[in-house]
């Protein structure tokens, strides 16, 4: 249960593989229902755009948070307190057609996924085998690959069938049964010195191997950020004008390259895969901006997921490798926040540039970010391993 062991798959893994394929997908569930929801009960696109937007705008500053309390309780306590208010929030949307309300029901429901992302990620870097640790990251979040494509799907299925009551229910069951995997789970006891152990927030923050990898990644994040807002937007007058074809591609090619490949990064060194993998991200960007059918839009979205798909549990293994134990939930903490912060960024600043220079011009724009992540890694990492090299030779 140490990590020492080389198994990935351990019993408590794949409860926590599960757990997470459920929790996650309570969030992509309500995709296609809430923002219909709330357009329902009167509110206009601004209003809409912040209560969504609140979800992710709360964890931005609350993953730290949970990231710190992580290295001095258990983290299993951290997942069941997420699903917690997993089960509750979907429910209290029902209750009230206030926008302030409905914002503030967001930023709790924010609260639960900034809990449970960042216990689950770091519980699983406690049991994962150290020298795969890549490949167990990669493996663990292919269940969010895995139900980014199920659960809208089975939202927009259930919606032909069920009443507004029993829609919001389902996100409320699926919870619970996520918070029943996670009792069941086995978690290390943590050792008596690393619970002693003094928080320096400023200090992990500004700790390059948390804080560069952190970067890095918010700037990739963008990417899928801008995507998922404005996708829709770009192919509104295509002949084939469906943006889900993006995202099913998307999840395929992640399951495949996190299952296939996820063990190059372990192999090969975590370092030497971060920028090829950047690097793809911006192509995939501008082979987005300019396409124009069904076909152009499937390539993107391979080259897309291919880079991304290696991309992120390299820099999550650089910043468990390369953090004393004790400020691991921390350093984790605010690596996953950077999600949240890329995702928040990503529509803001494209919407406020494509309204400026096209929507077109502005998609390939974005790629120019993790391009900026590409060198800053280079320069943080590479630069540095090279001139470590020189020296001892």
């Amino acid at each position: 249960m140490s990590g020492d062991n080389e198994k990935i798959l351990t019993r408590d893994f794949m409860l926590c593989f599960w757990a997470n394929f459920l929790f996650f997908g309570t969030n992509f569930y309500l995709i296609p229902i809430l923002p219909v929801y709330l357009k329902e009960l009167g509110n206009n696109n601004t209003s809409i755009g912040v209560i969504i937007g609140a979800f992710s705008f709360s964890a931005i500053f609350l993953r730290p948070l949970m990231g710190c309390l992580a290295d001095s309780i258990p983290k299993r306590r951290l997942m069941l307190a997420g699903t917690a208010i997993f089960i509750v929030s979907p429910l209290l949307y029902l209750t009230t057609t206030s926008a302030a309300w409905l914002t503030l029901i967001r930023i709790a429901h924010g609260m639960g996924l900034a809990a449970y992302a960042v216990g689950s990620i770091t519980f699983v870097a406690q049991i994962a085998p150290r020298k795969r640790l890549s490949q167990a990251t990669g493996i663990f979040v292919t269940s969010v690959s895995l139900v980014t494509g199920i659960a809208p799907i089975v939202a927009t299925h259930l919606k032909n069938f069920l009443d507004l009551p029993e829609l919001f229910m389902v996100p409320s069951i699926a919870s619970a049964v996520a918070a029943a995997l996670v009792l069941l789970v086995r978690e290390p006891a943590a050792r008596p010195h690393l619970r002693r152990e003094k928080h320096d927030f400023i200090g992990t923050l500004t700790d390059r191997h948390v804080l560069v990898p952190s970067l890095v990644f918010a700037g990739t994040i963008l990417t899928l950020g801008a995507i998922t807002a404005f996708l829709p937007l770009l192919v509104i007058n295509w002949e084939y004008n469906n943006p889900a074809l993006f995202f099913v591609v998307y999840s395929a090619v992640m399951v495949i390259m996190r299952l296939v490949a996820g063990s190059v990064p372990d192999r090969l060194g975590h370092e030497r895969v971060v920028v090829p993998c950047l690097c793809l991200v911006a192509v995939a960007m501008l082979l987005l901006a300019r396409s124009h059918n069904a076909l152009t839009l499937a390539i993107a979205a391979i080259v897309f997921a291919t880079g991304y798909s290696l991309a992120y549990p390299s820099l999550n293994a650089l910043v468990v490798e390369h953090v004393p134990a004790h400020r691991r939930g921390a350093s984790l903490g605010i690596f996953s926040a950077s999600v949240d912060l890329g995702n928040f960024l990503g529509p803001v600043f494209i919407g406020l540039l494509a309204d400026v220079a096209g929507l077109r011009l502005s998609l390939a724009a974005s790629g120019l970010t993790p391009l900026l992540g590409a060198w800053l890694f280079a320069h943080y990492y590479l630069s540095r391993q090279n001139k470590v090299q020189v020296k001892h030779m």
